[in-house]
């Protein structure tokens, strides 16, 4: 198991792509948690719990969330995800 807290918040866009490809790799060789305040971080993980205010919200892909909730998809926009 990894475990990664926030760990592409400070790297450049360019570096955060290597970086989120890197973790991709690792699919099924090991289970990953990772903490992301970043959409583009977690956009492809195969399951993405969604909190807000320290409460767990709803759960699932990227496109289930975007798809229910309007502040997701707006900042999915906003980033082009």
């Amino acid at each position: 198991m990894l475990v990664l807290d926030e760990a592409t918040s400070a790297l450049d866009g360019k570096t955060e792509f290597l970086v989120t490809e890197a973790l991709e790799s690792l699919k099924g060789a090991l289970s990953l948690v990772v903490i992301a305040h970043r959409l583009s971080t977690i956009s492809k993980f195969d399951k993405i719990i969604y909190m807000k205010e320290g409460s767990l919200v709803d759960q699932g892909n990227f496109a289930y969330l975007i798809g229910k909730y309007p502040d997701l998809a707006e900042q999915a926009e906003l980033m082009k995800l």
